[in-house]
């Protein structure tokens, strides 16, 4: 028997993060010289960064190993006020704008 798996959301999402060019470009405007998105925090963590933590999800239609809907949080961290909330605001736009809620695998 063959295992159908789904795609890691936290790992897609992350990679997204750090490969979109709009993110990077307004992190660039913003002072941030580099994207740093994660799944967990590291011992020694450099900032400002991003974490991206799957916090619920369910199947959907019909089949369980069809697809899933996911809920994930999104945390911008470090830096001064002005870089975080820009950064937040970026990877909100990219998600909608960019990636238009979803990340296709296969």
């Amino acid at each position: 028997m063959t295992l159908h798996l789904l795609p890691d959301a936290e790992r897609c999402l992350s990679a997204f993060i750090r490969d979109d060019t709009d993110i990077a470009d307004a992190a660039d405007d913003l002072g941030i010289d580099e994207v740093r998105c994660v799944t967990e925090w590291g011992r020694n963590q450099t900032f400002p960064a991003i974490k991206v933590t799957r916090i619920g999800g369910a199947p959907i239609g019909g089949h369980a190993y069809a697809a899933e809907s996911v809920i994930v949080q999104v945390d911008v961290m470090g830096g001064n006020k002005l870089q975080t909330n820009g950064l937040a605001e970026a990877i909100r736009a990219a998600l909608i704008q960019n990636m238009n809620g979803r990340i296709t695998i296969g």
